[in-house]
């Protein structure tokens, strides 16, 4: 799956969004990115009410650097 917002793009082999909570789960090599940076895990879920991320085995990419966790 694929779906873009503003600047954001996410992927993802699956999405699941839940209605309730407002919650995208993306599983199957899930990838966030916005311009340069680019942010990948096993498991990220996305709060679309206030934008805020969750990734479960990290790795952000920023031109330059890069962070795991």
């Amino acid at each position: 799956m694929r779906a873009t917002r503003g600047a954001r793009v996410v992927t993802a082999m699956r999405g699941e969004l839940d209605v309730a909570t407002g919650a995208l789960v993306l599983t199957g090599e899930p990838v966030v990115t916005e311009g340069e940076r680019r942010l990948s895990g096993q498991r990220v879920v996305i709060y679309l009410d206030d934008e805020r991320l969750v990734c479960d085995g990290c790795r952000l990419e920023v031109p330059g650097t890069w962070l795991d966790r």
